[in-house]
This record gives structure tokens, sequence and C-alpha cells, in this order.
């Protein structure tokens, strides 16, 4: 999922990445969505990107979509490095963090087959 997620999301535009953000935390529970924008939030202070605009609200879908974005346009390859399993930080078995990755990623596939046909 990790290497999909790491193959996908380079090739989406902002819009699309936003967009498959979005529709990839609405489907997340509101205490997954808290745990991994928390998760997000403290590792950007320690290592970038910034997230400037976050309130710690992190329940809000849209609001971490935003966030997950900006991380992208940033640093485009952080999320992945942050969310290996080589990092020792973040399991990779924790639904908080593969939820929005294996969305993003499913997003970037079918924008690539639509392309294709």
């Amino acid at each position: 999922m990790l290497n999909r997620y790491q193959q996908a999301a380079p090739n989406l535009n902002q819009q699309r990445y936003m967009n498959a953000a979005m529709a990839a935390f609405q489907n997340m529970t509101p205490q997954q969505r808290q745990e991994f924008g928390q998760y997000l939030a403290q590792q950007g202070q320690q290592q970038g990107p910034n997230f400037p605009n976050a309130s710690g609200n992190y329940e809000n879908p849209q609001m971490l979509a935003q966030m997950t974005t900006n991380a992208h346009q940033q640093d485009p390859g952080f999320l992945g490095k942050l969310f290996s399993p080589q990092s020792g930080k973040a399991p990779i078995d924790n639904p908080a963090v593969k939820a929005p990755l294996a969305g993003i990623a499913a997003m970037a596939i079918k924008h690539a087959l639509d392309q294709r046909h």
C-alpha cells in the first residue's frame, strides 16, 4: 500500500490530491482523523513541512485534506517517508495511517487508468 502511494501520489495535481485526501478522510472515524492530524502536526513541527493553519480541529476532514495537500506540495516525499516502516515512528498497520494513504493512492491509480482510456 505504501509503495502504491509513493508511485501514484506524485502523478496527481493539487486539486486531485486534495479530492483524494478529502475522500479518504471522510471515510475515517473522527478519532482516526484526530490521531492522524495530531501525528502529522507533530511530525511537521519536528521535520517540516509547516502547517501554519492547523488549528487542532483534526476531526475536520477538509482541514486534514488541506494539511496533507500542503505537505505534499512542500515535500512530495514527506508522507511516504513519514509512514515508511523503516521510519520506526508510525506503524503502517495503524488504520489511522493506512486509510489516507490508501485512499490517495486509489484515487491516483484511478486517475491514471482514466487517462489511458
